[in-house]
């Protein structure tokens, strides 16, 4: 359900990185809904977040070896009941020292 006023929200749009990489479809239904909350009161506008490219690394390395930690056990046990993209992924995280 969509609140009748929204007037206390604020929502940031990413310059960078955001729309880089998306189907024009998708740009486009993101970018309607955008302008459908400023319609009900929210304030939209752009913001800059000049170090966003470097946040894959950090989510890396921060949720691989977590995801690994909480799997390591199944993982050991019954690596077949992993898909390969999954159990790859689990893999990379023993990359990192922090398990």
């Amino acid at each position: 359900m969509i609140p009748v006023g929204l007037a206390d929200w604020w929502v940031g749009v990413p310059r960078e990185h955001f729309f880089e990489n998306v189907d024009g479809e998708v740009q486009e239904i993101v970018r309607e809904a955008l302008g459908l909350l400023g319609e009900l009161g929210a304030e939209v506008e752009e913001i800059s977040l000049p170090h966003i490219a470097e946040a894959s690394a950090a989510v890396s390395a921060i949720m691989l070896p977590e995801a690994l930690a909480y799997h390591q056990r199944w993982l050991a046990e019954r690596p077949q009941e992993y898909g390969d993209d999954v159990r790859e992924r689990l893999e990379t995280g023993l990359t990192y020292l922090a398990v």
